[in-house]
Order: C-alpha cells, then structure tokens, then sequence
C-alpha cells in the first residue's frame, strides 16, 4: 500500500484529518498495516451515505470492530449463545460503573460466562461487524485516533480470526423485536430521573401493527398510535423522495396534544420508527439510532429471502 496517504497516520501520534479511500479493499489493507505495525488506536471509517465504522486495534490485535449499518448488540449475542438475561447484563453494566473494569472482565469475574464462552461470543459479534464493513459503499473516508488501550488478550483477535466478507442479508438474525423493547426500557429508566420522550414506538404502517411502545405517564399511547396511523400517508410523503431513509420532523395534534414527531423510515417506506422530539436523554437516543439501524436491517433480510425464493 506505499504512496497512499494513509501510510502517514502509523507514523505520526496525532490524529489526523479524513483521507480518502478507493475501496474497502484499501480499507483491509489499511487495517492489515495497522496490526502489522503493532499501533494501538482507532479507526473510524464513513461512506458517502454517512454509514459508519470503528476498528478498535489494541498493540497489534483486533479489540473491537463496529459498524453503524448492523443492528445487533454484544449483549444480543450473550443472551442468544450464552443464556443470559437483561437482569444479567444489567448486574455487569452496574459492576463496570463502580470499578471501571471493562465489559468483558465484569462478565468473567461475576462467573456468568467462561472465558472461553466469551471469546467466541466476542468473536462470532466483531465477526458479524467486520462483514458490514465490507459492505460499505462508495466515497470511503477514514482517519486514526491513537488511544492507549489495554484489552485483555485473550479478548482480541488476528485479522484472520475475523471472515471479513460482506452478509448474507437472508441468514443474518433479525433483532428489530429486540431494540424495540430496549427502547422501551430505556425511555422508562430515563423518565424516573430526567426528561425523556412523550411517546416513542416502532409502528409498521402497513397493518397498523406496534412492536413496543412506551408513553409518559397521563398520556394516552394508543391514541398517539391511533393519531399516527391515521396520518401515516402524509408521513410517508413528507419523507420522499421514496425508497430513501429520512429523518424527519412532523407534529400530530389528534391525540389531544401536540407532539413534535421524529419519524425514521425503512428503505421501502413500510415502517417507521417514533419518538417525540423531547428525546434528549442519551441512552434513549443510542437505543433509537439502533432501532432505526435494525428496521433497516430487517428490511433487508426480508428483500433478500424474497429474492433467494424467487
């Protein structure tokens, strides 16, 4: 890779400014001379379509790998391979909070998963990440961040231990149900404390169907829900050109009060995600990005059975 711009951030121990990259196959060779090297920082990566992705590289090994086009959590995962419950990860959130210890740590010193079994949790999720990074699109742009790290090893990976093809959207798993409730969960842990959304929920608008909601206390949910579905035709609408994801803004006054909308909509304009635009609470913000992430994802998994069945 000699001669391209991004030899220079390896040599240097500031960040630097985005430079571009031709292809994702660049992108492997970048991260290929970044293990090489035996730096330790991050790799931030956009496409033109404002996808995202974070290598996470830790004295030469593979820590962390993320892209914002894949909906899953690590915690996903641990519920799925390993067993646990929220109440579990939740116990290893707590415990991370009072000693600073890093997720992976927690988990193993509480004894709820072996090593063993994390690694290859930890393993089977980057793995899964590392394919949507092969998946972005055109106009790479990618900058490092040195940052100190200091994983445990045995949580870190070679290149090689990763696949690093793009998904099979028809086989990936299917988490909209999944953020949907966290989403809930979320909005109601931050209205204990602190400000937090009138009225969120995920409303296919096709059959009228909701897969979670959560709405403060003395406000009617269902007539929002109600008040959504009706208007749903001028939302899709607001939100052309269609076929596009849009994040827009809309006010519904006929639930019996005016609640600023924020409305995402999947790439075929059949669901959209709701929240009002009170959501000033970070966690409830993550947990929206991400459920707007996997609508998305769920699109496409369902346009790509459709197209493995046809």
């Amino acid at each position: 890779m000699s001669g391209t711009a991004l030899d220079i951030p390896l040599q240097i121990d500031t960040a630097v400014d985005a430079v571009p990259l031709r292809s994702v196959d660049e992108l492997v060779d970048v991260i290929r001379e970044g293990l090489a090297a035996g730096y330790c920082g991050e790799l931030e990566v956009h496409d033109r379509k404002d996808a995202a992705a974070r290598v996470c590289i830790d004295r030469g090994r593979l820590a962390w790998v993320h892209c914002s086009t894949h909906g899953e959590h690590l915690g996903d995962v641990l519920r799925r391979e390993c067993g646990l419950s929220p109440a579990h990860l939740r116990l290893v959130m707590t415990r991370c909070r009072a000693t600073g210890e890093r997720f992976g740590e927690s988990l193993a010193a509480l004894g709820l998963v072996s090593m063993c079994a994390l690694r290859e949790a930890l393993r089977a999720h980057l793995a899964a990440h590392s394919a949507h990074v092969m998946a972005l699109g055109e106009g790479l742009r990618a900058s490092f961040h040195p940052v100190e790290h200091r994983y445990d090893r045995r949580l870190t990976f070679a290149f090689d231990d990763l696949p690093w093809r793009a998904p099979d959207p028809a086989s990936s798993p299917i988490v909209v149900a999944t953020r949907a409730s966290e989403l809930v969960h979320a909005c109601e842990r931050a209205r204990e404390t602190r400000e937090a959304p009138l009225w969120v929920g995920f409303v296919d608008l096709r059959d009228g169907g909701c897969l979670a909601e959560s709405h403060a206390e003395g406000l009617d949910g269902s007539a929002i829900q109600r008040a959504v579905l009706r208007d749903a035709h001028a939302i899709v609408s607001a939100a052309s050109p269609r076929g596009a994801d849009r994040e827009i803004e809309a006010v519904l006054h006929g639930s019996g009060v005016a609640v600023g909308l924020r409305v995402f909509l999947t790439s075929n304009v059949t669901a959209a995600l709701i929240a009002s635009a009170s959501a000033r609470d970070a966690e409830v913000s993550i947990v929206l990005h991400s459920l707007a992430q996997a609508a998305r994802h769920w699109q496409a998994a369902q346009a790509g059975a459709r197209s493995v069945g046809a």
